[in-house]
Formats: structure tokens, C-alpha cells, sequence
């Protein structure tokens, strides 16, 4: 496995991230989280863990999400070493993932919260294997010849 890739795919996967929340969904996120919590607006409700726990938690996630992409298409051999192969296994390996969104159901959570956050979790699953593929074969900590 190259560390490094997994590395930019954790970051990328990051920022993904960062914008589908804070920029292209912010508001309708934030108006049915501050209604699934009770309360008229996003900035009171009272959260369990804080900003750095929350990045922590996105991160190692992020990390998890690459490592098991990267591995199943280490596993499936060199046959896998197209595109289309790492955005296959990246969808497989999302559908996995969403599976506890059912729970989400049954705590009643509001659906536009359940689609934009099955939405995020897709779209991270495909920016890990985009990232993936591409820093697949650098070798990020050769010797330079100069």
C-alpha cells in the first residue's frame, strides 16, 4: 500500500467534506439539524463533542474509508488497476458504510439530514478512489537526482 496516497485521500476526502456541509448544503443541513436537536437554530443546540473531537473522528473515518478501498483493490490484483475498477469498489464500500443509516430511521431523524448525509457519505467513498488512482504509482519518497 502507498502511505502517502492514503494520506492525500484521507485530506481530500477532508475537504470534500468541508464543502458539502459548510458550503453547498449548509443551510438546509443546519435547519433540519437544529430541528432533529429541538431547537430554533443550529447555534443552540447542545453538541456532545467538540470541533477538534469531530475533525478526529472525520479523519480517522476518512482513513478507515481509503485503507479498505486501497486494500480490496490491492487484493483484487493488477486486473483492478483502472478507474473504473476503484470507483466500483469505492460504491461498494459506500454501500457498506451506509448501512447503519437505517438506524437513522428509527430515531426519527428528518430525511433531508439522512440524504445529504448518504449523499456525503458517496461522495467521499468516490473522492478516495479518484485520489487513489491517480498518486497510485508516485513514489513520494524517492531520492531525488540531481
Amino acid at each position: 500500500l502507498n502511505y502517502a496516497s492514503l494520506f492525500f485521500s484521507t485530506v481530500a476526502q477532508q475537504i470534500v467534506g468541508m464543502f458539502w456541509y459548510g458550503l453547498a448544503f449548509s443551510s438546509v443541513y443546519c435547519y433540519y439539524f437544529a430541528a432533529d436537536k429541538g431547537v430554533k437554530r443550529v447555534e443552540f443546540a447542545i453538541r456532545r463533542y467538540g470541533l477538534s473531537w469531530q475533525i478526529l473522528g472525520s479523519l480517522i473515518t476518512n482513513f478507515v474509508r481509503s485503507f479498505a478501498i486501497a486494500t480490496t483493490i490491492s487484493l483484487l490484483g493488477k486486473e483492478s488497476s483502472d478507474i473504473n475498477m476503484y470507483l466500483q469498489v469505492a460504491l461498494a464500500v459506500g454501500t457498506v458504510t451506509l448501512l447503519p443509516i437505517s438506524g437513522d430511521f428509527w430515531a426519527d431523524r428528518p430525511l433531508p439530514l439522512i440524504i445529504i448525509n448518504s449523499g456525503n457519505i458517496v461522495a467521499l467513498a468516490l473522492t478516495s478512489a479518484v485520489v487513489l488512482f491517480y498518486t497510485r504509482d508516485i513514489n513520494w519518497f524517492a531520492a531525488s537526482e540531481l
